[in-house]
C-alpha cells in the first residue's frame, strides 16, 4: 500500500544538536523521544543508525542521554510532539516525516537526516535511502506490505490478494517509491498480480 514516508531527527535548539554527529559529542542531562512500543521496528533501526555514526546506547547513556519510549508517531497536536516545543523533551526521533516534519520544523526545532557516509553503511545492511522533500537524506519507511511466511498456501494467498484488489484504489504492487518491496514475492501473489496485469 503506497505510503511515502522517512525518518526524523528533531532536537529542541537549546541543546545545540543539529545532527547525529553533534549527538555524538553532546554531554546530557538530555531526554530523546523514540516510538514507544518496545518491539516497533524503530527500536533496533535506532540502534543501527547509532552504530552508523560510531554511538550506541550505552554511550548516550555514559554521557547522560537518554532514549525513552513515549507514545506513538508525534502527530502536531500529540502530547510527544508538545513535550518537544514546550522543551520538556529534549528531541524526537521517529519516523513519518510527512506527517510531522515541516509542524516542528515551523515550531523552530532542529530538525536533521543522516549524513552520506551513515546511510551508506546503513544500506549495506539493506536499508534503504530516502531524500525528502526538503532535500534531507534520511531512511526510507515508505510503503506497507503485507509479509507471509513462504509456506503459507496458495489458497490463503489468493484471498489476501484478491481483498486487495477489492481495495484497488489504494493498493499497488509495483516497485514504486512510495510502495517499494524489497523481498521476494510468494509465488501464488506473483502469479495472481500476473494474471490480473497488476504487476
Amino acid at each position: 500500500m503506497p505510503s511515502a514516508d522517512g525518518l526524523v531527527f528533531a532536537m529542541h535548539p537549546r541543546t545545540g544538536v543539529r545532527s547525529l554527529e553533534d549527538l555524538a559529542a553532546a554531554q546530557g542531562p538530555l531526554t530523546i523521544a523514540l516510538r514507544g512500543e518496545p518491539e516497533h521496528a524503530l527500536q533496533s533501526i535506532m540502534d543501527d543508525v547509532l552504530a552508523a555514526t560510531g554511538q550506541s546506547r550505552t554511550s548516550l547513556k555514559a554521557r547522560g542521554i537518554s532514549l525513552e519510549g513515549r507514545g506513538g508517531i508525534p502527530y502536531p497536536a500529540s502530547a510527544k510532539f508538545q513535550a518537544l516545543v514546550a522543551g520538556e523533551l529534549d528531541g524526537i526521533f521517529d519516523e513519518g516525516a510527512d506527517e510531522w516534519m515541516a509542524e516542528v520544523i515551523a515550531a523552530g526545532m532542529n530538525v536533521f537526516g543522516i549524513s552520506e557516509a551513515a546511510v551508506a553503511r546503513l544500506e549495506a545492511l539493506g536499508y534503504r535511502r530516502r531524500i525528502l522533500d526538503n532535500g534531507m537524506l534520511t531512511l526510507d519507511f515508505s510503503g506497507w506490505a503485507i509479509f507471509v511466511h513462504a509456506d503459507t498456501a496458495d489458497d490463503l494467498v489468493d484471498m489476501m490478494c484478491a481483498a486487495l484488489v477489492a481495495r484497488e484504489a489504494a493498493v499497488t504492487c509495483k516497485n514504486t517509491p512510495d510502495a517499494p518491496y524489497d523481498v521476494p514475492l510468494h509465488p501464488a501473489a506473483e502469479r495472481y498480480w500476473r494474471a490480473r496485469g497488476l504487476l
